[in-house]
């Protein structure tokens, strides 16, 4: 989409079926409103039935068609009648060794070029779901100012950006 962080963002959502101590919800939607365009994501981790012949992984839809990605790879749909127009088979049967793999090797080369993405790309992607996040927990649509990566004018959706560090674990306010 070209586009970096939201104007706004809604969530909503709940744990269901399982009784345990998480905090996050099993079943979540959340909006993501970029003023000319939008995503919306959804979370199910429940037992659902396939879609798309996807069991657990990703949908990814389009003005033309829409991406399937699992673990298996992934394959590209066009049209209404959902052609196949590509697909690619994962290197791996796992999906986080690689990735751990990347993140050692570029600690131990201390090169950020090692990455096969830009940590930026990866701060964007964990920001998406704080907001969500956020958004769930109080119950309520979010403006955002990504310029500011504040919540304007929203003291109580701000003071979930941190948390308070225990001594001598302090993350400074410029990092």
């Amino acid at each position: 989409m070209g586009k970096e962080l939201p104007d706004a963002v809604v969530s909503t959502g709940g744990k269901y079926a399982y009784n345990d101590d998480q905090e996050t919800p099993n079943t979540q939607i959340a909006s993501y409103d970029y003023g000319d365009s939008e995503i919306v994501f959804e979370v199910r981790g429940l037992q659902t039935p396939p879609e798309e012949n996807v069991m657990v992984g990703d949908l990814i839809y389009g003005s033309d068609g829409f991406m399937a990605v699992d673990g298996s790879g992934f394959r590209i749909y066009q049209g209404e009648a959902k052609k196949l127009v590509h697909e690619e088979k994962a290197i791996s049967a796992g999906d986080t060794v690689p990735h751990f793999s990347n993140f050692v090797k570029a600690v131990r080369s201390r090169n950020p070029k090692d990455l096969n993405a830009p940590i930026e790309e990866g701060v964007k992607s964990a920001t998406l779901c704080h907001l969500a996040n956020t958004s769930y927990r109080l119950k309520r649509r979010l403006p955002f100012d990504a310029k500011t990566w504040t919540y304007p004018s929203d003291q109580e959706a701000n003071a979930m950006l941190t948390r308070r560090y225990r001594a001598p674990y302090v993350v400074p306010e410029k990092v």
